[in-house]
């Protein structure tokens, strides 16, 4: 997986403040993307363990509500491991005082990643509809609670 950006200090894509890191890659190619150099997966930097360690550091550091995993597109294939890894790492760190949060703007499905299940091919997600929205109008997934 590689990744375009880290910010570390983000009050546009979630609750509250947040750490936001932008993977790359996206097969959408969404009309009016604000970020269509990240559409291609190789775009930036590698993403590795130093980069895990860096931003559950920025979270601890600057008591941040959560974190949001934003593309490109964070369920792309190619970007699913390297996404587990992230929120198993975050969760193990934080539990569940705080929250990460995933952006998708095309649901053809939904990998709900704390409960290592997938919500099966053109079937939303339990709780979309009452998922917040970015200043875009994207659903923001976010993994507070356990899905039942």
């Amino acid at each position: 997986m590689h990744y375009s950006k880290i910010d570390k200090c983000d009050f546009a894509n979630g609750p509250g403040v947040r750490v936001s890191i932008f993977v790359s890659g996206c097969s959408n190619h969404c009309e009016g993307c604000f970020n269509k150099e990240a559409w291609d997966p190789t775009f930036g930097q590698d993403f590795t363990d130093d980069t895990i360690e860096e931003i559950l550091s920025a979270i601890e550091e600057r008591n941040c509500d959560g974190l949001s995993i934003l593309g490109g597109d964070p369920l792309e294939y190619y970007n699913l491991k390297g996404v587990d890894k992230l929120i198993r790492a975050f969760r193990k760190k934080f539990g569940f005082d705080k929250s990460p949060a995933l952006n998708r703007m095309i649901l053809g499905f939904v990998k709900e990643i704390e409960d290592a299940k997938i919500v099966g091919k053109g079937q939303p997600a339990p709780t979309v509809d009452k998922q917040p929205k970015d200043r875009w109008g994207n659903t923001m997934f976010d993994f507070t609670k356990k899905q039942q």
